[in-house]
């Protein structure tokens, strides 16, 4: 029975009011605070530092009051902030304006001019030799000579001074310092006293908190980076602390100096808090777009001391359901999956481990529908903490199946029957990010050439190349500016002389389009497409007429400004742009005529990512062709959507 109307209206207005914050009896809320004249320094910075605050808009927010004592104080802060950026002359005055209850406070600045930097003297350096000064000043301090005056940058200036001192093996190195401001110059004249110190070596290394982990292993790794004997530095000593925690089988690692010896050596203290060497995890994901839906449960097992000396094993597993869409058909659905064997021996030789990984894999793709039984042995080379090189042998077994387009010839081309790709492959990457998940700063970049021969077991003989760079620039008001740009290549066996080209493996090939590439089409959308089986090839075509089997090259490039908005929740602004060609030597050239989109997004971050939402829109295009069976590009056309929504967890990149 349902509720009459009056009673409906009556329990809305009834959860309204609960959800109204109560405001306490003779007290005036504070409904909104501006700054005004402030030329130099943001609304935002300022209200980081002043203690009053404006009650937020939405209704159930508890209210925020005002107070004639806080905004007393509140001026003299603000003064005070302005006088610590140079602004020795500002004036600081505010108004209220009271109506009903509450108050709106307006702080009204009048910054002066700026007092600048007439001078910066360094004492204590000429004692040092002159690489050492050259390398000191090499570059710019924080703080020089015509720049505005600030306390925060002439404490970066000290700072930056004591550290490059330490770098260079002067580990007791001391700066002092003292700043004369002449206010009706508006000069100032800054004086920084360096005591450098001996210069110092680094001695003995000494293990504590180490029960399960051999010493031998923690010494060693130490030693890597800080070899008894060599020059003191700082940052090779955080270097080696990162080095440790990265072994993932401590919860905390500590490695920092000891006292100076009198003989100029620093022992290395190494202290170290051991985590459970058995890991199980479990969570789940999913992705969405107009094409396509995907929901996957995962879990893994990971025991990071497999019959001792930090021997790794991991079990990984997924298991959901994933539907494909072309246009208004369902193209396929069904119980997608893989588990994974995955075997890592730390330090087969000397920064090289041993990788050995297996896995069965079960998936879904708007062209074909594929098992696949893999195997990889790999060595990883540790060149640096960030830069690592990796050798493999992947050996693939694909049984494919499909009822949707015809075959166009070629072991591993087709999308019927199975095939053997055998490969040898050599992956660079260097990462230089500050975190891989929610990265703020840095950069990364990666190489992968692949070499498919006869000779390794494989059907096909093909030479692949992926390169990727992305640059993380941090910006203003806690924004990101994320750039990066990926090409590829996929080159089968030349044909010989007036033959068919042939046909490059269909798995390998190069797709473009969704939620983590041009986002103006939908999951693998801006790809070589062939017409499905029993639909008209002759006149223009629809999405849903045809479905991609990929190209032989690639070229993307995104870039993406991520801003916070409150609290978790932040917007994205994207612009990408790419293409794919089907043939490397016939279609370079549409390579350089990309599609374009442009859109906006949500973010909601979470521990293992933010959840996005994404709505990309096509301002620019330039379509891939579509194949007939001979492999040749036919003059028919497609026309995409206008627009693509994408749904899933994690960055685009």
């Amino acid at each position: 029975m349902s509720l009459p109307r009056i009673q409906i209206v009556a329990v809305l207005a009834l959860v309204a009011c609960a959800a109204c914050a109560h405001v306490e009896p003779g007290r005036e809320v504070l409904r909104s605070m501006d700054v005004e004249g402030n030329e130099t320094l943001s609304d935002a910075e300022i209200e980081e530092r002043l203690a009053l605050s404006p009650t937020p808009i939405w209704p159930w927010a508890d209210p925020r009051y005002f107070d004639q004592g806080t905004l007393t104080g509140d001026r003299r802060r603000l003064l005070r902030y302005y006088q610590a950026n140079g602004f020795y002359e500002a004036k600081v005055k505010s108004r209220v304006k009271r109506e009903d209850g509450a108050a709106r406070v307006t702080f009204v600045v009048e910054e002066g001019p700026a007092t600048r930097l007439e001078k910066l003297e360094l004492r204590g350096l000429e004692a040092l030799p002159a690489d050492v000064r050259e390398a000191v000043l090499r570059e710019r301090l924080p703080l020089r000579e015509g720049d505005r005056i600030t306390e925060a940058a002439w404490d970066a200036t000290r700072n930056a001074l004591e550290q490059r001192l330490r770098d260079l093996g002067y580990g007791d190195a001391k700066v002092e310092g003292t700043v004369q401001v002449d206010v009706q110059r508006r000069a100032a004249v800054a004086e920084a006293e360096v005591t450098p110190g001996p210069r110092l070596a680094f001695g003995r290394a000494i293990v504590t908190g180490a029960v399960d982990v051999p010493r031998k292993t923690i010494l060693e790794s130490v030693r890597a980076d800080v070899p008894e004997g060599s020059r003191f530095s700082e940052s090779r000593l955080a270097e080696a602390e990162a080095n440790l925690m990265a072994m993932g089988v401590f919860s905390g690692v500590r490695v920092s100096r000891g006292p100076t010896s009198p003989d100029g050596t620093v022992p290395v203290m190494v202290s170290v808090r051991e985590a459970p060497f058995r890991t199980v995890r479990a969570g789940v994901g999913a992705g969405i777009d107009t094409g396509s839906f995907t929901l996957r449960a995962t879990g893994e097992l990971e025991h990071r001391n497999f019959l001792g000396g930090l021997r790794k094993l991991r079990w990984e597993n997924q298991v959901g359901y994933s539907l494909l869409r072309s246009g208004t058909d369902i193209v396929d659905h069904g119980v997608v999956g893989s588990s994974a064997l995955d075997f890592t021996q730390p330090d087969l030789i000397r920064r090289i481990d041993a990788n050995l990984r297996t896995e069965y894999e079960h998936d879904l793709a708007l062209t074909y529908t594929w098992d696949a039984v893999k195997g990889r042995i790999g060595f990883p080379i540790r060149l640096s903490r960030r830069l690592t090189l990796t050798p493999s042998y992947n050996l693939h077994r694909y049984w494919l199946q499909s009822d949707e387009v015809e075959s166009i010839g070629g072991n591993c081309a087709q999308v019927q029957g199975d095939c053997v790709l055998g490969y040898v492959e050599e992956r660079l990457a260097w990462d230089m990010r500050d975190d891989p998940i929610q990265t703020t700063s840095g950069w990364y970049t990666a190489l992968s050439l692949q070499q498919g021969r006869d000779f390794l077991g494989s059907s096909t003989h093909y030479d692949r190349a992926l390169a990727e760079v992305r640059w993380f620039q941090p910006l203003p008001w806690s924004s990101v500016l994320a750039l990066r740009v990926q090409g590829g290549a996929l080159l089968p066996k030349k044909e010989a002389e007036g033959e068919a080209p042939i046909q490059s493996p269909i798995m390998e090939r190069f797709y473009a389009g969704g939620a983590n590439s041009v986002r103006g089409y939908n999951y693998q959308r801006l790809s070589p497409a062939q017409v499905r089986e029993g639909r008209d090839a002759s006149g223009p075509l629809d999405v849903d007429d045809t479905l991609p089997v990929g190209g032989d090259a690639i070229l993307e490039a995104t870039a993406e400004l991520r801003t916070p908005l409150v609290g978790d929740l932040g917007l994205a602004l994207f612009v990408d742009a790419g293409n794919v060609a089907r043939y490397v030597r016939e279609d370079m050239g549409e390579l350089l005529r990309p599609n374009v989109a442009v859109g906006a997004g949500l973010r909601y971050k979470t521990p293992f990512g933010p959840v996005r939402f994404d709505v990309g829109w096509l301002v620019a295009k330039n379509l891939p062709c579509i194949v007939e069976t001979s492999g040749a590009c036919s003059e028919t056309t497609l026309e995409p959507d206008p627009f693509a929504l994408h749904f899933t967890i994690g960055e685009a990149f």
